[in-house]
């Protein structure tokens, strides 16, 4: 995701903000400040300035002043040759929902490596208009995973992507932990979701199950 397309996932409160903001560059500015240089409401200050904060925008100093990021500079340069971006109305970010799916055998045999696939694809008519890398960290309980952490990527020209992955069970029933981050610009993770399911050991079942979870992207 560009630079110029997060910022009108913003909230409008987070737009005033960073508009305030641009006036008094490389000051660090206090929340009393900041409210006073915006007129914002608490409730639309706080959520402003917690989704600046969280998507690295700003950050907050030990005396709770407020400093901009090279990220925020970058969006303040953005907004001052760009009066149109306004930011969104929403008080939740539109998101376009993807299947996160898992296909492995319903019954593992110990200490044999198995190979498993993770996929994307739509889980909605609704399209992706620019391209997104998604990053996929994995962990296992009573067992190994490889590689711990994938990178797939889907656009408008490629709706889904897999890849394969080798489980490795103990001697006890495994629980597998999947995160999801979708990449932001300048390689800011924001988090999409994620899943666990746990995998029976035994003697071994070839028949096949997937689980699906749903996974949100900006």
């Amino acid at each position: 995701m560009t630079l110029q397309h997060e910022l009108t996932t913003l909230p409008k409160d987070a737009i005033t903000i960073l508009r305030y903001i641009s006036q008094h560059r490389g000051k660090p500015l206090s929340i009393e400040q900041i409210q006073n240089g915006t007129n914002l409401s608490d409730r639309a200050l706080s959520k402003g300035i917690k989704r600046l904060v969280t998507r690295y925008f700003m950050s907050m100093d030990e005396a709770r002043f407020y400093h901009i990021m090279p990220k925020g500079e970058q969006a303040i340069e953005l907004l001052m040759n760009d009066a149109s971006l306004l930011g969104s109305d929403d008080e939740q970010v539109n998101t376009i929902p993807f299947a996160l799916a898992a296909v492995l055998p319903r019954q593992v045999s110990p200490n044999k490596p198995v190979r498993w696939l993770l996929g994307v694809n739509p889980a909605s008519a609704e399209q992706l208009t620019y391209p997104a890398e998604l990053f996929f960290r994995m962990s296992a309980e009573n067992g190994n995973i490889h590689p711990t952490q994938v990178t797939l990527h889907v656009s408008p020209q490629k709706s889904e992507d897999f890849t394969e992955l080798t489980l490795v069970a103990g001697n006890a029933p495994v629980r597998v932990q999947i995160e999801a981050y979708q990449m932001l610009d300048m390689d800011e993770p924001n988090m999409a979701g994620g899943m666990y399911f746990d995998v029976e050991v035994g003697t071994g079942n070839s028949e096949m199950r997937a689980v699906y979870t749903t996974i949100r992207l900006l």
